[in-house]
């Protein structure tokens, strides 16, 4: 299993003691809301596509673990074999800004109308230069509108792991379920793009090695 950086580890643990606590399922929860928060919040970013070298994963993944990437390949990150239903296509919100964006799940169309599904979306942008608190925040708003059937663990927290610093929210108990939840928005260092990272997670194993994983193996190349 790879071993994410010691700030991503750190965070790692945090949400996983949080998400683990989630407990008791509902034999048919409430569909979930469209995972693609298009147009809800505003980032000036890039206009034309996403070009940059192609992002290289840092470490190779563990047995039963695959690197995925976008249609452009400028975002990766380490997901279980078995989920093997992913859409790297990009979109484009309201205000004209293109994001690259990579979407997986053992069932995509199920992880987007429901919660007994795992499975994340990153998403990426380029930016130039520092971006205003309130523009993360807002970001963020919108990822935490989809998971308004969810319990929030503790309040919204700083997410700082040497290579992306933001905020982050982790959720449990989404619609009375077992499944759990998180969403970062995040800045790298050289605030040459921006990120968001969310997903749903039913299982321990999606809660402890699964989230371990992906904490640990996200990345992009854009702006660089």
């Amino acid at each position: 299993m790879p071993t994410p950086p010691p700030l991503r580890r750190a965070v790692a643990i945090g949400l996983a003691a949080g998400v683990a606590l989630a407990l008791g399922a509902c034999s048919a929860p409430p569909p979930r809301p469209d995972p693609t928060p298009t147009g809800v919040a505003t980032v000036d970013g890039q206009t034309t596509p996403p070009t940059a070298p192609p992002v290289t994963p840092t470490e190779q993944p563990a047995a039963g673990f695959v690197d995925t990437h976008d249609d452009y390949q400028v975002l990766t990150v380490t997901v279980p074999a078995t989920w093997d239903d992913v859409d790297g296509s990009p979109f484009t919100t309201d205000n004209g800004t293109e994001w690259a964006s990579l979407a997986v799940s053992p069932d995509l169309a199920r992880w987007r109308t429901s919660w007994g599904v795992p499975g994340i979306e990153l998403a990426g942008t380029g930016i130039r230069g520092p971006l205003a608190q309130a523009t993360v925040t807002g970001l963020l708003g919108s990822l935490a509108s989809l998971y308004a059937d969810c319990e929030q663990i503790d309040e919204r927290s700083e997410y700082d792991d040497g290579v992306y610093v933001g905020l982050y929210d982790a959720w449990r108990e989404c619609a009375g379920s077992q499944t759990s939840a998180f969403a970062v928005v995040a800045t790298n260092t050289e605030n040459t793009h921006i990120i968001y990272l969310h997903g749903t997670f039913v299982s321990d194993e999606d809660k402890g090695d699964v989230l371990d994983a992906i904490l640990a193996s996200f990345r992009s190349s854009l702006g660089g």
